[in-house]
């Protein structure tokens, strides 16, 4: 049987009880609706013909009264008695006519006789003119008496059938109420049963399902429904199970091929020289290789499953190594922030790479991070070659100082008048000779700067200073460079801005570079525009100027080693910048650059504040 036929079942019982119901109503109700009506329709027409039977006989008796006591002649009042006389036939012959109970007729059998004896007795009486008042007393007078008791005894049968059968109709009425009271009770229980027990029927199997459907998307597919029905749920019973089946069966085959992509995928990464650990999206530490627990001293045991804040707190290698992961916009790949592990007595250095592992989200347009892999790459020979050709550059620099510091004399005492004079071409070789010699003490005193600072022997000299004297300073140095454009340089400051805590010398340097970078590139009868204000820990200063900008392609280069926008004109050596980013990111800084080309450029870095 169907879920459509139980329904269709379960709903017509509910149905025919209710027109059982409404059946036995209309029928008892029609039924004392009868009844009501025969005790209207016939013993109280008998009631009311007696009345009207009483009132006629007295007007009759009246009649005669007159006629004997008054001494009324008939023949005068004649038409009245055969009126009230007609009238009282009248109402015997519906009296008769309508005899409802056994006695009556009897009754009325008598009154027709007692009537006629008192009519022959009266009408003789005239005729002969024998009636006196002796008479009437003594017999025409019990003939009314006679008559109109039986009148009231016709009267007293049928008011006492109205009290008999009103009193069965109100028993029918109350037996009525029993069984319709009884009925609806029994269909009452019979649909609270049906409204409890059926929806169960159908409620139960669906909390199954739902509950296996649960297990099934949890992976469990060995769940299995087992219903023992003849209708539609059997039919879903056996698609599901034969469902989770194949899905078992698909897990089952494909476990063995996952299980060997698996060990595969782990010997790959066991063979990589490179240290490689894994995390989830919350930093729990789901593989890492053999080099990494070598390098961490820890065994699998020891690092699997583990949240890496835990194991930090232990292990310094690991601080090292996840501390970039709660510092935003950190650049972990940064080859200066090399990790020195020492091992069988051996630096070696290490690059750390921290990789962000996005997946794409079904039917959505914006990535979701499920993980972080971090690498550790073996630089010690990059370290080696790099150290090698700082130390080289720092020799060279070194080295042609002092014959450049030797031309730089020599081109000044040729300037000398009392050495001799000179013509105007050989004064402007000198010039140039002059202006050669100075740029490049310029570069090799860049070159040893950025060799000290590759090699970590400069020393900063920190002290608490005020960020507008250093700038007031900067501005000083600069004044002639920019009248010479025409250049207009502003300040805006922060009110009540606090002290840094900087070295002064390398800060001021880099204040006056940023700032003779943007005289250089800004047009003439231009502005430039000097910003201070204070975020959290940190001053910024802005340098902004109105010049070309600088192009997108660009802009991630500006602050390596001897790079060079192409095709721009006045161009220093290219050092310029990466020294400036060296002195700002050992003083615990940062530098960036904002700009839109064609627009002018914005140059950015942090001092700390002076706590």
């Amino acid at each position: 049987m169907s879920l459509k036929t139980k329904l269709r079942f379960g709903l017509g019982f509910i149905f025919l009880f209710m027109i059982l119901i409404g059946f036995m109503g209309s029928f008892y109700i029609k039924r004392l609706a009868n009844e009501s009506e025969a005790i209207m329709k016939d013993n109280y027409k008998s009631v009311l013909n007696a009345k009207h039977l009483i009132q006629s006989l007295e007007k009759i008796e009246q009649i005669q009264t007159d006629v004997i006591f008054k001494n009324i002649s008939f023949d005068s009042i004649s038409i009245i008695y055969n009126d009230e006389r007609e009238k009282f036939e009248k109402f015997v012959i519906e009296v008769e006519s309508n005899t409802v109970e056994p006695e009556e007729r009897k009754l009325v059998n008598e009154l027709k006789y007692n009537y006629d004896t008192l009519q022959k007795y009266f009408l003789n009486s005239l005729l002969t003119e024998k009636i006196n008042i002796e008479q009437y007393i003594s017999n025409l007078r019990p003939k009314f008496r006679n008559a109109n008791n039986t009148i009231y005894k016709i009267s007293e049968i049928n008011m006492e059938a109205i009290v008999s059968k009103t009193s069965h109709t109100k028993d029918t009425a109350d037996n009525v109420f029993i069984y319709m009271l009884i009925i609806s009770s029994i269909c009452i229980l019979i649909t609270l049963w049906f409204i409890l027990k059926f929806p169960r029927y159908i409620a139960n199997p669906l909390r199954k399902i739902i509950k296996s459907i649960k297990e099934i998307s949890n992976k469990n597919y060995e769940e299995r429904l087992d219903f023992k029905s003849n209708d539609e749920l059997n039919d879903l019973t056996q698609e599901f199970n034969l469902m989770a089946q194949k899905l078992d069966d698909y897990e089952h085959s494909n476990y063995a091929n996952i299980l060997f992509e698996k060990k595969r995928i782990e010997s790959i990464i066991n063979n990589i020289h490179d240290a490689i650990i894994g995390l989830n999206e919350d930093k729990v530490i789901l593989f890492a290789n053999n080099t990494a627990y070598q390098l961490l001293n820890l065994s699998e045991n020891e690092l699997i499953g583990r949240i890496v804040t835990e194991i930090a707190s232990e292990n310094k290698l690991m601080y090292e190594l996840i501390e970039d992961l709660y510092i935003e916009n950190a650049n972990s790949s940064d080859l200066k922030n090399l990790i020195k592990i020492n091992t069988d007595g051996k630096e070696i250095f290490y690059n750390k790479e921290i990789i962000e592992v996005l997946s794409q989200e079904p039917n959505e347009n914006k990535q979701k991070s499920i993980g972080y892999l971090i690498i550790l790459k073996n630089f010690t020979k990059y370290h080696e070659l790099d150290e090698a050709k700082t130390n080289f550059i720092a020799t060279i620099s070194h080295e042609l100082k002092t014959p450049i510091s030797t031309i730089r004399m020599c081109s000044r005492l040729l300037e000398d008048s009392r050495i001799g004079t000179m013509n105007e071409e050989q004064l402007n070789l000198i010039k140039n000779i002059k202006d050669d010699t100075e740029r490049l003490i310029k570069i090799t005193d860049e070159l040893l700067d950025l060799s000290q600072i590759e090699t970590g022997h400069i020393k900063l000299n920190y002290q608490p200073e005020s960020p507008l004297k250093i700038i007031n300073y900067s501005i000083e140095t600069l004044k002639i460079q920019a009248e010479q454009k025409k250049i207009t340089i502003e300040t805006e400051f922060e009110n009540n801005i606090p002290l840094i805590y900087t070295d002064i010398e390398k800060t001021t340097w880099v204040l006056i570079n940023l700032i003779g970078n943007a005289i250089r590139y800004s047009n003439e009868n231009s502005k430039i525009i000097i910003k201070t204000e204070s975020k959290k820990k940190f001053v910024v200063f802005h340098i902004i100027d109105n010049g070309k900008g600088i192009p997108k392609k660009y802009k991630d280069k500006i602050f390596e080693k001897f790079f060079k926008i192409p095709d721009t004109p006045n161009s220093g050596s290219g050092l310029g910048l990466a020294i400036c980013k060296e002195f700002i990111i050992k003083q615990k800084g940062e530098i960036w650059e904002e700009s839109i080309e064609g627009h002018g450029c914005t140059f950015s870095f942090t001092i700390p504040i002076f706590k």
